[in-house]
Order: structure tokens, then sequence, then C-alpha cells
């Protein structure tokens, strides 16, 4: 019994998307428990003169937006549901392209959503700015990075398309 060339290329897809997926939440997992054995909150290491590993816990959502606690679990539901959505429009071959991006977005949901659920906030540890002064960029971590090239991958294709 020979498989057909689509369930093969189906296949293929799946684990394209569940590996970078994977990847993503293993890294984000390893690189927050690591920030957090390490680096007090809110103290930071001086990499480059605009650049710091941090230590930061946030309740909001990607960069810092819309901290309030209340959001935690309607985010864990949020980002689960955009897991499924993804991970089930894949197995039902509904996704043919740009798995790598859809894989980014699904890992990245994941790995912040574990942080809400086990934690209770997300650790962000990736800080562009210059310490006490105005010029900054909000901390980000793992996840946050891999959504957000994502998700503009696959607006970039959307608009593109058009």
């Amino acid at each position: 019994m020979t498989m057909k060339r689509s369930e093969s290329a189906a296949q293929y897809n799946a684990h394209l998307l569940f590996a970078t997926a994977f990847v993503i939440v293993l890294a984000d997992v390893f690189t927050k428990t690591l920030i957090r054995s390490i680096l007090p909150v809110n103290q930071y290491i001086p990499v480059l003169p605009f650049f710091q590993i941090a230590h930061f816990q946030n309740t909001g959502i990607t960069f810092g937006l819309f901290q309030y606690d209340f959001l935690r679990w309607l985010l864990v539901a949020v980002a689960l549901g955009v897991a499924v959505a993804i991970g089930l429009s894949c197995k039902h071959h509904r996704l043919k392209s740009h798995l790598l991006a859809w894989g980014l977005v699904m890992g990245g949901a994941l790995g912040n959503a574990l942080d809400r659920i086990f934690i209770g906030t997300v650790t962000d540890f990736l800080y562009f700015g210059v310490p006490n002064t105005k010029y900054f960029w909000p901390a980000f971590n793992i996840a946050d990075a891999a959504l957000v090239v994502g998700a503009l991958v696959l607006i970039w294709h959307a608009w593109k398309k058009e």
C-alpha cells in the first residue's frame, strides 16, 4: 500500500507546522526558565549600549500592551484557541502554504500561554533601549518575536496576493 502524493505532502506540512511550533515553545520555555533562575525581577544585564537582557513579568499581551491581571485566563483561552485552530486547519488540509509562519504563530501563542497557566505572568527578557530613559522598545521574549514575525509574514503574503 503506497501513500498518495497529496497525503505525503499533507504529512510533511503537518510535520513542518508542528516541528516549528515545538522548537519555538522549547526555546521559549528554556530561555524564560533560565532568565527566572539567574536574574531577579526588574533587573537587567547590559549587553550593548542599546540592548539588555532583563527580567520583567508581563500580565499583558505582546510587548507589554494591556497589562490587566483579569485578562490572564481570557488570553490563555485565546492563545489555546489560536493554536487549536491552526492545528485543525493543518490536519484538515486547509493550510497548504506559509506553514513556517503558521508554526511561528502557533508556537508563540503556546509559549506565552504556558507562562500564563503555570506562572501567572509572561516572562519578558529581551530589552532594546537605554534603561532609566525615555528611549526604549518594550521588552519581549522568543514567543512574542515568533508571533509577530509569523503574523507579519502572513500579512505580507495576504497583502502581496491582492
